[in-house]
Parts: structure tokens; C-alpha cells; sequence
């Protein structure tokens, strides 16, 4: 909650009654961590959750402040899991595209564009939250399964070991 900026001019006061509610937050984020201790899971859950909302709000007070970063962020700045699902999903839609324009003899670009405008029509409707949101019960299933695999995938090495 110390920020060495907001003694500056640029800074105007916070007003009573959302200090107080950071106040609190700050209290109940406390408390939820020593919660999770003792579960890397559950802080790595609430580490994802609580870096959205921290990339939010320095966005947004950079914008307030008229500050724009040096350097656009990109999906190469993203940890190299996520990179993989990104990529990954490309490559699953890509192989699908031409799964069925084979299916249906359909001109795969001219399919591709067809399904692009689809998804753009659904996209706009979707709100940057939701799709946030999504994402991160996303990751949390994709960590969920990579774990499950790894345990299956050490119970066929000890039975293969006996």
C-alpha cells in the first residue's frame, strides 16, 4: 500500500471512504494468503488472480496520469506456459480448419474466413472480464491436468519399475 508517488502533484487525494475500503482489502488479501500457506496451489491460484487485477489498475492509473508505458506489452511477454497454449491453440484451429474443408471439399481460406467473421461478431459481444475470467479458470484447469497427467505418468513408472 506504500506507493512513493502518491505525495505527488500528479496524485490527487484518495477519497475517504475508498482508502478505507483498500484498507480492508489489504486486511482480507492478508488473511487469504496465510490461508494458502502450505498449498502452492492455492497461491499460485491467487498470485494469477491478484497480477490481473494489479495489471489493471496500473493501466488504467497510467492512463489517468497520461503515462504511456515505453513498450507495448505482446503475448511473447507472457510466461512461456501460456505462450504454448496461445500457440497451441493456433495450431489445433489451423489442423481443424483443414480437417474440414477436407469434410465438406471447402476451400479452406475461403472456410477460414467464414469462421473469422464468426468469431469476431461473438468476440465483440464478450466484455475484457469475461474474457479474463475465462482465461483464468482456463489456466487453472490446464494446471489441474498437467498435474493429474504427471501423477498418472509417475504411477506407469513405478509399475513398469516393479
Amino acid at each position: 500500500m506504500n506507493n512513493p508517488n502518491e505525495d505527488s502533484a500528479k496524485f490527487p487525494s484518495a477519497r475517504p471512504e475508498i482508502t478505507a475500503e483498500i484498507v480492508a482489502l489489504d486486511c482480507l488479501i492478508a488473511d487469504l494468503i496465510l490461508k494458502c500457506q502450505g498449498s502452492a496451489r492455492e497461491l499460485d491460484n491467487l498470485v494469477g488472480v491478484l497480477d490481473n487485477h494489479l495489471a489493471a489498475c496500473e493501466v488504467e492509473r497510467d492512463n489517468l496520469l497520461g503515462l504511456e508505458s515505453e513498450q507495448p506489452l505482446t503475448m511473447t511477454d507472457l510466461p512461456i506456459i501460456e505462450q504454448k497454449m496461445i500457440f497451441g491453440s493456433g495450431l489445433f484451429s489451423a489442423f481443424l480448419l483443414e480437417a474440414v474443408a477436407q469434410l465438406t471439399q471447402t476451400d479452406p481460406e475461403l472456410l477460414g474466413e467464414r469462421i473469422s467473421e464468426k468469431v469476431n461478431e461473438h468476440m465483440a459481444e464478450i466484455s475484457p472480464d469475461e474474457i479474463t475470467n475465462t482465461l483464468n479458470r482456463y489456466l487453472i484447469k490446464h494446471a489441474e491436468a498437467l498435474e493429474e497427467y504427471h501423477k498418472k505418468f509417475l504411477v506407469r513408472m513405478q509399475i513398469d519399475n516393479n
